[in-house]
């Protein structure tokens, strides 16, 4: 008949959630990832907190497992302030599973008995001897016992007496019928991920069309697939509701080819699609949708068509547009001789076919970045490179260069320039020179010799090591050996 006082408690201070088993009894615990710990209790006319949390439910715990603690407390007796200790025992077992069948007719299933054991003695005005032995069900859908059965046992010093109190309890008031909703059939196109999702009461478990349990939802089906979804509160009988995933082929796009036009040309976009699409020009990640599908690029664009209308996710195809005139191609002119050395400044891009016309007669195709053309006859001629983009054979670039054949008395295949030669010695010629010697005039001792690089031209050999003099060089060529001399001043 004593008031209940909750507030300044140390067990509702120490604890971080309180439970009603049943009763009008309050327990006060703490929980974290290692279980639930007791920290005391609180009746209508009694309040007690133990000295040290005692275990209450350890985690993990499985049929089989028990665990049991020694305590103290401390309490009062509200009504008149009385206050004394208690020494007990506290025991937890996990002594049975299976199927609980509710007083109800309810049944839930995969259910953990928890028996536990707690046996203490008040030492207030006159000594209590007390045993509490509490059953209670558990099942994976809820934290908290479902149904609680408990018998407590009261002996008092010098008195034969004994009271015992037993009592069930429902912790799980109400379980309605579990109910499930998936979300609505969806279509995507193939090899599409989507997420399955619904809303339903307890644990929900997914299955594919084969009825396995799916662990991951992020599915992506190659065709047409119905997905299960169950929601299981324990009640032995799941709810179930189901969604139809329709699997679609994405929207034919293939995109124009990458092209090559003239600077200020216009150009037609064009995609083979079957379905509505639009073009848009690419600029550092950023779309700007065209308003034409005739484009003038001034230089080179990237532009991007992606499908409309389509009943899948849209698609998307890119073209580069290259704009002629490439960029100015430098070369340089050398005469020697009648033997002149065309140089070009840079590599050659494989986009693009190249040709020299030599002013003689002469036309070829280039390509090396460097040519040796023979003239047969002495005069002033225009050397002229010819650049057109190779797929497209429009726009050429035409860039010019002069050049002068002295007379000769003799027109050579191969020329030794500059002769006499100080540091270094170069060798041009028309015909491939596989390797060369050479040897003092005099003595005939050979003093450098070297293998020479295809397309290697002109060669060029240092002279630092050779003394003043006359020497002899051989070149050996595809048609055998060939002598020159020249003089190191």
């Amino acid at each position: 008949d004593g008031a209940l006082v909750i507030s300044n408690t140390a067990a509702r201070d120490s604890g971080n959630y309180a439970v009603n088993e049943g009763g009008e009894t309050d327990f006060y615990f703490t929980a974290s990832d290692k279980g639930n710990r007791y920290t005391g209790w609180m009746s209508p006319d009694k309040q007690v907190s133990f000295d040290a949390p005692v275990t209450k439910l350890p985690f993990p715990f499985a049929f089989g497992d028990s665990v049991s603690e020694s305590y103290t407390a401390h309490g009062r007796y509200h009504n008149d302030s009385l206050t004394g200790f208690i020494t007990g025992n506290y025991t937890v077992v996990a002594d049975a599973y299976g199927t609980v069948v509710l007083p109800d007719g309810r049944e839930l299933c995969n259910a953990l008995r928890i028996k536990t054991i707690d046996s203490y003695t008040e030492h207030y005005c006159k000594t209590t001897e007390v045993t509490i032995e509490k059953y209670l069900w558990y099942t994976p859908y809820y934290r908290f016992p479902v149904f609680t059965v408990v018998q407590a046992v009261y002996g008092y010093t010098h008195e034969p007496a004994r009271d015992t109190l037993q009592a069930a309890y429902y912790t799980l008031n109400a379980m309605p019928a579990p109910a499930v909703k998936a979300m609505n059939d969806l279509t995507v196109c193939v090899g599409m991920t989507t997420e399955l999702r619904a809303e339903g009461d307890g644990i929900l478990t997914w299955y594919d069309n084969t009825g396995q349990i799916l662990h991951d939802l992020h599915v992506k089906p190659q065709q047409t697939t119905t997905y299960r979804v169950s929601a299981d509160i324990g009640t032995c009988q799941p709810a179930f509701d189901e969604v139809t995933v329709r699997v679609a082929e994405p929207p034919a796009l293939i995109p124009m080819p990458d092209t090559v036009i003239c600077k200020g040309s216009p150009l037609t976009l064009w995609a083979a699609s079957d379905c509505d699409v639009r073009w848009y020009r690419l600029d550092y990640d950023i779309l700007t949708p065209l308003d034409d599908q005739v484009v003038y690029p001034e230089s080179a664009a990237r532009y991007v068509v992606i499908s409309e209308n389509a009943p899948c996710p849209a698609v998307s195809g890119e073209v580069l547009v290259s704009v002629m005139p490439l960029p100015a191609t430098h070369f340089t002119v050398q005469a020697v001789r009648n033997l002149a050395l065309i140089t070009f400044s840079a590599p050659l891009s494989p986009a693009v076919y190249y040709s020299l016309d030599f002013g003689d007669g002469t036309v070829q195709p280039v390509g090396n970045t460097t040519v040796v053309h023979k003239y047969t006859e002495s005069g002033d001629y225009v050397v002229t490179l010819t650049a057109t983009p190779a797929n497209t054979f429009e726009c050429p670039v035409t860039v010019a260069q002069s050049l002068t054949i002295a007379p000769a008395a003799e027109f050579v295949d191969i020329a030794v320039f500059p002769n006499p030669a100080t540091t270094l010695l170069q060798l041009m010629s028309v015909v491939e020179i596989r390797q060369y010697q050479i040897a003092h005039a005099s003595t005939g001792v050979v003093c450098d010799s070297r293998h020479v690089s295809p397309n290697e031209m002109p060669v060029q050999i240092a002279l630092n090591g050779l003394l003043q003099g006359w020497y002899v060089i051989h070149l050996e060529t595809p048609a055998g050996w060939v002598t020159q001399t020249f003089v190191k001043e």
